[in-house]
């Protein structure tokens, strides 16, 4: 390194070296200042991000404006050099320590650290998740038909929202854009969904499908679970219980889903032959009177 140039020492006004501001502000424009003492070299001063990238530069005694950057941690190097700088070297993106010119350069031995928040209050509430209609439990048929459920929280917090499907091991296997999800795109099997109450930004690697959902972070302030899940069990109706019924008369074999998703979904009876009839069973395993869909299958008729 020659003597002609010097990146010395960079801090804020009274020797700062480490500044929080808050994003709602309308914060000061901040002039750094370095004890290099090479008069003969030029000076500037580059913004970063917190990982030392290139955002921009800006010539010593200018200073800078960084509400206009939002929220995040940045950093304030010095730069001393001699020469014409190479310019591809002071991109956006590439690291600050690629920097060069053409004959003499030099890095700041330290950095300024501005970190910038949101002051708002967040408060990140999980509360307890239901469908719309008050659902803690959904049972769907895997028959190529829609199954849209529409999700709901008791949520009152003033955090983002989300809800996350896992599977029966507490892998995440999909993470919702709003509140609706269809199921039907699931595999059969048992699964949960968890609502979430996230700050920030969710960390991008930690919410790939997976991944168990109790690692995702937010880049924000907090993040919280909902206090219960809704428990999803996706059934192949082509394996569903098979019961016997009197119908006009002719004993007939039907294909009906689980116990379990007819007393939560009753539904009309439908066939090519039969469009309009109903089917009153007195009970099945021990429960009362319900409406059931039955699944024809002609082979199946005696």
């Amino acid at each position: 390194m020659l003597s002609s140039c010097l990146g010395g020492q960079v801090a804020l006004e009274g020797n700062v070296t480490s500044l929080v501001q808050c994003i709602q502000n309308d914060n000061p424009v901040l002039f750094p200042q370095n004890n290099s003492d090479t008069p003969e070299a030029t000076y500037f001063y580059v913004l970063t991000n917190n990982i030392g990238n290139i955002v921009t530069d800006f010539a010593d005694g200018s200073g800078i404006d960084l509400d206009i950057y939002g929220q995040g941690v940045y950093r304030i190097y010095g730069f001393s050099y001699t020469g014409v700088i190479n310019s591809s070297t002071l991109q956006p993106g590439l690291p600050f320590e690629g920097i060069s010119s053409d004959a003499c350069y030099s890095y700041s031995a330290n950095y300024i650290t501005i970190t910038r928040n949101s002051c708002e209050a967040v408060n990140c509430q999980g509360g307890n998740i239901f469908t719309n209609e008050g659902d803690t439990y959904i049972s769907i048929c895997s028959d190529g038909e829609p199954d849209v459920f529409t999700l709901t929280t008791t949520s009152s917090g003033n955090a983002n929202y989300t809800f996350v499907i896992t599977d029966d091991s507490g892998l995440i296997v999909a993470i919702t854009t709003d509140n609706t999800f269809d199921f039907e795109d699931l595999s059969v099997g048992h699964y949960s969904i968890r609502g979430l109450s996230y700050h920030g930004e969710l960390i991008e690697n930690t919410i790939q499908p997976a991944q168990p959902a109790e690692d995702i972070e937010s880049d924000g302030f907090c993040l919280e679970f909902s206090v219960y899940n809704i428990g999803v069990d996706v059934v192949d109706w082509v394996k569903a219980v098979h019961v016997s019924i009197f119908l006009n008369t002719s004993k007939v074999h039907k294909t009906i889903v689980p116990w379990r998703f007819i007393i939560q979904r009753p539904f009309r009876l439908t066939s090519k032959t039969m469009t309009s009839s109903f089917i009153q069973m007195g009970r099945l395993m021990n429960y009362p009177l319900w409406v059931f869909r039955v699944y024809f299958n002609r082979a199946m008729f005696m």
